[in-house]
């Protein structure tokens, strides 16, 4: 293989399509056709020779299964598939993926000679691959296999079309004057003459590189100007306009290349240059997922050493991603003068299928300086462990981390997770400050690592130490960041410590540059730290000037639910919290313990009185009848006539907590269905998503006790204990300071005499249910029930508030006066009043003694009422200023502690229908109004136009939250459209 220089960067070139490459025994050069199969006669192993052998007993009667992405890019890899059969494998089954169409397959896992097809066998009863569609379009994607199973149904896939920028979309700028346009960065080199102190812009869009003739190609595949070492190139490459990245696809352009055995290299700072700043661009793909290891990364460094001197080079990297990628980035093993500064850029799923990879590697060079990074993976991406050694390995001698998100997430399946979060062997001078570091470690606990590891390489000689001359000082500054170890396996003993200093963890020697022992100085102070197994009480034991909190208070993000802990000593070593993807970390200056005093997720909205939808929370993308989702499969056998999860939010609403930023949504179906779901969105973080907080009672359980005799003995069921609720109406509540979703007051099940269609007379029940943020549901009868009163119905459809500290529930049965129940006493007391029942639409006033109840009726009038709490007398207010339109009906009300008045939301009345929304009917009219309390009796009201686009359904009977941290309303509608979030002015 022949080293290729390219005046200021260089690519060690392999087999990519339709390149001519010389072979490294210098023998003629080879054409690679860009769809053909890597070729038998260049080092290539040829394909086994097929043996016949009959499918043992059995194997007919078994049924492959197909499951994975319904779409992606067009040439691009798509995620992953998983092929599976419902049967015992006996001998090893060959299955062979094809659309028809001209479309590529890879197995993740590697079959030489034969990286089309997968295997199963009886130790491997699952298999993955991925594939690229040739084109555009629709695609089938079917399996054939030699082993008499049954194939599945064919997947549908649709291929999306690339649609770039620009066809030229490298403008090359020297001073003032551009030089000329081009379509890749060869021919800027070639044709612009690239010289130093040039700029090149980049338009931004999405570009799947191909060939190296695609718009947007990146790597420099020729060099007729020979090896250039003695020029001192600086060179910036940036998005012409910043915030508009350029998107590069490459994950087919490098499985196509590297069957002959390349190494991926995207773009590299060549010998001849010396400082490089890459800013805004997004890079995908430089790997090869058929399970091979190779070195490789989106971008490499091989600045020059001549004659055994490091002078002074720099790279910066701003504002980019590095996605599925060996190493995201990747620095020469040695180059004592080289500084990299890596700030505001993303990495996610990076990894390798064999050996341990990186997000950041960076050799025996001067300083590595990491600022307000992300760091994570995406389910059904990854490899599984040794996949990812870590997201941040630095041999240089200075090694900053400050501000960053290290959220490397492993997954059910195994994928994701890495060995170590940081690890700097070669010591150094390390300050790690102000970042949030969730270790996820490996699949088994004997291989698991640390969240840092710092010294191991430079304790004995006999390791790969740091001979930099510079080396002289060996120090650790961890401090001020949120630490937690998710274990993930059983705790037996055997997963390691929070951190480790090699060798006895705490202060101790290291070797110098120079062979000698020189001492270490480790500091570490003010982190919080939590752990699900005793490794964090151990970590604060041995440096106690740290503070363990549960698990249960740290989000993914690293905000702390718990009150603010004072540092001790009150020095402020974090100069930085972080912000969010692709954004300069806040500055802070406080001696807090933990990484974040303050966060605010990007996707909030920035312009008051303006909709926009909440990226990741459409309810049916996770919770799917096909069992594809979050939740078991629903089949013909389940219960009710709405055989469907989208009916729990039939005659049902969600709730909210402030506390946390979730969505509670529990019960419904009416009649239809005995589904007892429980799920939650988390909005707390960057891409907010849904989870499943208690899986439905299994079908067979519900079946049997709906079409027995003892239907109408519980709210209950017998076999698990959870709850069931076909109706929820407004009663769902979320108290914060117990962090408990309670369902105050589990609405009756309508039955026939046998059961089987679940209609008939009323059975109520007055059971309460709790289900505590981390645990589970609450048994049957822990909360008194709600007594009976005059008119069963209204125990259960009349309204319900929570007091401001979540320590009581107000409650209205129709024409018995306003009720209260006391978690701390659980008792129910009689408050005052024996009026009728006020609005189902209300909210607690700010101070916390008043509720303030809107009429739903589309009259086109305002119909308001306040309570006070602690005598429960009713006073009707007079509303003057703007008046409702005729047609539409409240949705919900909210109390805005920054305007001093309520927020009521109003829709199109039709599509309100108040008890059933089986019709999902469209919404033609949004109108948010404010209502401002003027006297005891009387009120202003001031119409809000909201701009954007706003929810187009209505499936709930109450949606409408408002978060104070986030200064939004937080708006769930639909189950199968987003949340929707509308900043209060």
């Amino acid at each position: 293989m022949t080293d290729l220089d390219r005046r200021h960067f260089l690519l060690t070139v392999a087999s990519v399509p339709g390149v001519a490459l010389t072979g490294c025994g210098g023998g003629a050069a080879q054409v690679l056709d860009a769809t053909a199969p890597p070729p038998s006669d260049s080092g290539s192993v040829s394909p086994p020779p097929t043996i016949p052998e009959p499918p043992p007993p059995g194997n007919a009667a078994g049924q492959l299964a197909l499951s994975g992405p319904s779409g992606g890019l067009e040439r691009s890899l798509s995620r992953i598939f998983t092929v599976s059969c419902s049967v015992p494998v006996g001998r090893k089954i060959r299955i062979t993926p094809s659309d028809g169409a001209g479309g590529q397959f890879w197995s993740t896992v590697s079959q030489p000679g034969d990286y089309g097809s997968v295997y199963l066998t009886a130790a491997t009863p699952t298999a993955t691959f991925v594939y690229a569609p040739a084109s555009a379009g629709a695609k089938s994607i079917t399996l054939t296999n030699d082993g008499g199973l049954a194939n599945p149904t064919a997947h549908a896939y649709e291929a999306t079309a690339a649609t770039p920028g620009s066809p030229t979309p490298f403008r090359l700028v020297r001073g003032d004057t551009t030089i000329g346009r081009y379509a890749t960065l060869q021919q800027v080199k070639d044709q612009g003459g690239w010289q130093s102190g040039d700029v090149v812009k980049v338009t931004g869009g999405t570009y799947v590189v191909f060939n190296p003739t695609d718009p947007g190609n990146t790597t420099l595949v020729s060099n007729t100007g020979g090896v250039q070492t003695g020029v001192l190139v600086d060179t910036t490459i940036e998005w012409e306009t910043p915030g508009q990245p350029m998107v590069l696809d490459y994950s087919r352009y490098w499985q196509v290349g590297m069957l002959s055995g390349g190494q991926p290299q995207l773009l590299t700072m060549g010998q001849s240059c010396r400082n490089l700043t890459v800013r805004g661009l997004h890079f995908r793909g430089a790997r090869a997922p058929m399970g091979e290891s190779r070195m490789g990364a989106a971008i490499w460094t091989t600045v020059s050493t001549a004659n055994g001197t490091h002078p002074a080079a720099t790279l910066t990297v701003e504002y980019c991603k590095f996605w599925q990628c060996i190493d995201g980035i990747h620095t020469q093993e040695t180059h004592y003068g080289l500084s990299n500064y890596i700030r505001y850029c993303v990495f996610e799923d990076n990894s390798d299928p064999q050996g341990l990879r990186h997000d950041i590697y960076t050799g025996r060079n001067a300083l590595t300086y990491v600022l307000g990074c992300s760091f994570r993976k995406t389910p059904g991406q990854g490899y599984p462990q040794a996949g990812m050694g870590h997201a941040i390995k630095s041999r240089c001698r200075a090694t900053t981390v400050l501000a960053c998100m290290l959220d490397v997430q492993m997954f059910a399946d195994g994928t994701g997770g890495c060995a170590q979060n940081i690890n700097t062997p070669n010591g150094g001078v390390v300050v790690i400050a102000g970042n949030v570091i969730n270790h996820y470690g490996s699949l088994s606990n004997n291989n698991d690592g640390n969240c840092l590891r710092y010294g191991d390489d430079q304790h004995t000689p006999t390791v790969d130490t740091n001979p930099d001359p510079s080396l002289t000082v060996h120090s650790l500054l961890l401090a001020q960041n949120t630490l937690r170890k998710y274990n993930g396996r059983p705790a037996d003993g055997s997963d390691k410590a929070l951190i480790s200093i090699f060798p006895t963890g705490v202060a101790t020697t290291l070797l110098s540059g120079a062979g000698s022992q020189i001492p270490v100085t480790a500091v570490v102070r003010n982190n919080l730290v939590a752990s699900d197994t005793p490794r964090a009480a151990e970590f604060v034991s041995r440096y106690p000037a740290n503070t363990e909190v549960p698990v249960s208070t740290l989000a993914n993000n690293g905000e702390y639910t718990g009150a603010q802990i004072a540092g001790a000593p009150a020095i402020n070593d974090a100069p930085f919290e972080w912000a969010g993807d692709f954004t300069p970390p806040i500055p802070r200056s406080d001696s807090q313990r933990g990484a974040r005093t303050r966060y605010l997720p990007s996707w909030l909205p920035t312009t008051a009185w303006q909709w926009k939808e909440i990226p990741g929370t459409v309810w049916a993308d996770y919770i799917r009848d096909d069992g594809k989702g979050l939740a078991p499969r629903v089949t013909e056998l389940d219960p009710g006539p709405s055989k469907t999860y989208l009916a729990t939010w039939e005659y049902s609403g969600p709730t909210y907590s402030r506390k946390n930023h979730e969505v509670w949504m529990f019960g419904g179906g009416h009649a239809g269905s005995t589904i007892n779901i429980l799920t939650r969105w988390n909005l707390h973080k960057e891409r907010p998503d849904v989870e499943v907080v208690s899986a439905p009672t299994p079908e067979a359980a519900r079946r049997a006790w709906v079409f027995g005799d003892k239907l109408l003995s519980t709210a209950y069921f017998p076999a698990d204990g959870k709850p069931y609720s076909p109706h929820s109406y407004w009663n769902n509540l979320y108290s914060d300071s117990r962090d408990e979703f309670i369902s105050f007051g589990i609405a009756g099940i309508a039955t026939s005499g046998d059961g089987s269609t679940m209609s008939g007379s009323t059975a109520s029940f007055r059971d309460i249910a709790g289900h505590p943020r981390s645990g589970q549901w609450r048994p049957a009868k822990h909360y008194a029930d709600i007594p009976t009163y005059q008119d069963g119905s209204f125990e259960y459809t009349g309204p319900r508030a929570m007091s401001p500290d979540g320590n009581t529930v107000y409650y209205w049965p129709k024409n018995q006066g306003m009720k209260k129940y006391s978690f701390a006493t659980n008792t129910h007391s009689h408050v005052g009043g024996t009026t009728s029942t006020p609005s189902t639409r209300l909210a607690v006033g700010g101070d916390g003694r008043t509720t303030l109840h809107v009429e739903p009726s589309s009259d086109g009038g305002w119909v308001v009422q306040t309570c006070d709490l602690a005598t429960g007398q009713r006073s009707n207010i007079s509303v003057g200023g703007d008046a409702i339109p005729a047609g539409l009906q409240c949705y919900g009300v909210e109390w805005v502690e920054p305007l001093g008045a309520y927020v009521t939301l109003w829709i199109t009345a039709g599509a309100f229908n108040n008890e059933s929304i089986r019709t999902d009917p469209n919404i033609s009219t949004v109108v948010v109004a404010t209502l401002r309390l003027t006297g005891p009796a009387t009120a202003t009201a001031t119409l809000k136009p909201v701009k954007g686009q706003a929810p187009t359904k209505c499936n709930s009977l109450r949606g409408m939250f408002y978060d104070p941290s986030y200064g939004c309303l937080i708006v769930a509608m639909s189950p199968t459209k987003p949340l929707m979030a509308v900043k209060v002015a």
